[in-house]
């Protein structure tokens, strides 16, 4: 009898042990569905809740390093530093650190420090992050961003292309070095960097903008009408946009010599179907305020993930802000095939 009932017991707690386990499967499948639909349409509010609830059923380092690229993603840095510095006190043993999570901890805090305007002190970290893994092209892109931003444009080709190299998403970075090219005015080598890009459906706003550009600096009116038009922009605003492109200075460099500009955070992870990249922001202006002029020049590139590329309604917005006569201003040189297209048209 005494042996039946332990039977039962065992038989029991077997049941309840399986229940709890399948319970578990199903708990982590759903959240791993809420967590990939979340990241598809890129709601990082709703992604930092989801993982917040998450640690709230128990400590993962795993976890927290999402919570923290959530953060990023929404632009809460002090948050993010805040659980960064909460990974690195929970260590299990600090006299032997796991050195794949320091590098990941340096990493992300330098992604901190350059969101921050600090991208010298972003550069030591990512050199300690590089130090731990020996292959780390995400933290090699980071460094190409972080010599773009000091001015050192060699350094940051150098570094883009070793993490190409070391398979680092060749969209991520042939934008990049494309928007090096813009920024040193030579826009044939973006234009040959972006339109494969263009051709094989692989370009986002971002790089659909910069090609855009290089195209306008160029005077190919054709190119920049063919592409804007099937973005629904009227000829009247792809008037506008080549005008204000083709005769303005070199916008992006321009940007970038700003003292203590506000950084604009890209992700390094993918925020839609293609690919995050970094840009220069172009941030519209009220136009009752004066316009600052920096005491010295601090070039100030915006990482992320997501760009270095110019938005063109904003621009627009700028441009139209600042001479609302633009269009009439410019010579009838400028605008040659323009207006054999609009003849053509009638």
């Amino acid at each position: 009898m005494r042996k039946m009932v332990l039977l039962s017991l065992a038989l029991l707690t077997g049941c309840a042990t399986t229940s709890s386990s399948q319970k578990e499967q199903v708990s982590q499948s759903a959240f791993e569905s809420k967590e990939e639909m979340l990241l598809k349409t890129g709601s990082s509010t709703q992604l930092i809740q989801l993982y917040k609830n998450k640690l709230k059923e128990g400590d993962s380092q795993e976890i927290r390093l999402k919570l923290i690229e959530a953060y990023l993603a929404d632009k809460d840095y002090e948050s993010a530093g805040f659980h960064l510095d909460l990974l690195q006190k929970q260590q299990p043993d600090p006299d032997k650190p796991d050195d794949t999570l320091q590098a990941k901890v340096s990493f992300l805090q330098a992604k901190v420090l350059l969101e921050q305007g600090r991208p010298a002190n972003a550069a030591d970290l990512v050199k300690q992050a590089m130090a731990r893994e020996q292959v780390y092209p995400e933290a090699e892109n980071l460094m190409g961003l972080i010599q773009a931003e000091l001015g050192d444009f060699a350094r940051a080709r150098e570094y883009f292309n070793r993490a190409r190299q070391h398979y680092y998403d060749d969209v991520i970075v042939k934008n990049n070095l494309a928007v090096l090219d813009l920024i040193e005015e030579n826009y044939q080598a973006a234009v040959e960097k972006l339109q494969p890009l263009y051709q094989k459906g692989l370009a986002d706003n971002k790089i659909t903008a910069n090609l855009v550009l290089a195209y306008a600096k160029l005077g190919n009116y054709s190119a920049v009408e063919d592409i804007l038009k099937k973005q629904d922009y009227t000829s009247d605003e792809i008037r506008s946009v080549f005008i204000g492109l083709k005769v303005s200075d070199n916008i992006i460099s321009g940007r970038l010599h700003q003292k203590e500009s506000p950084v604009s955070q890209v992700t390094e992870q993918k925020t839609d179907p293609v690919v995050s990249i970094p840009v220069v922001s172009i941030e519209p202006k009220d136009s009752s305020e004066p316009e600052e002029v920096p005491e010295e020049e601090n070039p100030v590139l915006i990482d992320s993930e997501n760009t270095l590329a110019l938005m063109l309604e904003e621009y627009i917005q700028q441009e139209a802000r600042k001479n609302p006569d633009l269009s009439e201003n410019i010579e009838e040189s400028e605008l040659n095939e323009t207006g054999e297209r609009d003849e053509a048209g009638n």
